[in-house]
């Protein structure tokens, strides 16, 4: 009796070490991992500026470390692989953590990222130019099947996020795509008619839009983007699902939930602040809070999603 008595004093004396060990998360630095160059785009920009108003809720520095290669793979299983400990966490898009996951080309699974939170997402959208006989997703399908024609698309390349959402949407509205793939999309391909539609950025239609030679189509975003107020998203447009080239925090699976929960909190009132809020406004991208659960449940729907798309385009390694 003596010795169970012991054993479970051992037992519970180590269990409230744990916890508050975790409680005190986090005692030293964090690393967080950019995979994709440094200063690039404005996805790593919004990430550091995230990190940055992390850094005093949290009381400790979050070191931001960029690891680029095999097109943000590598920087992304490094990240998973790390000690499941809170100290190394990763800024990853939806191109590493789901749709190269899905094509069968990481060494890493979905499981193998913990999502501590969603909370950006860049904005894109279908622009056509300001004569086209359709204004939405709607009438460009109408258009397609009653001319018979297929709408010529440009594109950033078949596995691209943007695209492989694109293709989901005609599929959905019953029509398909005569696609273009280019280095760079942007107003000249609609201009110069070349592309019936294109998928671009918002930052390169803008100024076509708001002069008339340009018109947006759908927005690839979850919500209103502030810059073109007035245009549909996709599930606006009659669609049972939304689009969104997101970016979140992720640590290594087995991360302890305490922790988890401990850097969303930090990440959600970094998203508020004026900081963030401001180059928001300044560069067109959303910014939002998306807890770890809304998190998965999105990139599950999404993978199974893309593996449906990326089926019959043959872009699944075997």
């Amino acid at each position: 009796m003596k010795l169970r008595a012991l054993i479970a004093g051992v037992a519970l004396a180590a269990s409230l070490m744990s916890q508050a060990a975790r409680a005190e998360f986090p005692e030293k630095p964090i690393e967080m991992i950019l995979p994709w160059p440094a200063l690039a785009t404005s996805t790593d920009i919004i990430a550091r500026k995230v990190a940055e108003q992390m850094d005093p809720i949290l009381g400790q520095t979050i070191k931001v470390v960029n690891k680029p290669g095999g097109a943000a793979v590598v920087g992304t299983a490094e990240m998973a692989n790390a000690r499941p400990d809170g100290y190394t966490i990763g800024g990853l898009t939806i191109g590493p953590a789901v749709s190269q996951v899905a094509a069968g080309t990481t060494p890493y699974s979905i499981d193998d990222l913990e999502p501590i939170g969603m909370f950006a997402t860049l904005p894109f959208l279908i622009a056509a130019r300001g004569d086209a006989p359709f204004n939405d997703i709607k009438s460009l399908a109408e258009w397609s099947k009653s001319t018979g024609k297929q709408p010529i698309l440009a594109h950033w390349g078949k596995a691209t996020v943007p695209t492989l959402s694109t293709y989901r949407i005609a599929e959905k509205a019953g029509f398909t795509f005569n696609e273009v793939s280019y280095t760079k999309v942007d107003a000249s391909q609609l201009l110069n008619g070349e592309a019936d539609v294109a998928i671009v950025p918002v930052t390169s239609v803008i100024g076509g839009i708001k002069d008339g030679s340009l018109k947006g189509i759908v927005a690839l975003t979850s919500g209103r983007m502030s810059a073109l107020p007035d245009l549909q998203t996709v599930r606006e447009q009659g669609m049972d699902f939304d689009v969104a080239i997101w970016t979140g925090l992720f640590a290594p699976k087995g991360t302890p939930r305490e922790v988890i929960d401990k850097l969303y909190s930090a990440m959600s009132k970094a998203v508020e602040s004026k900081e963030v809020q401001d180059f928001s406004v300044e560069s067109g991208i959303l910014v939002y809070s998306l807890g770890p659960d809304e998190t998965k449940a999105q990139m599950t729907s999404e993978y199974e999603a893309f593996r449906a798309v990326m089926g019959p385009l043959g872009l699944i390694k075997q």
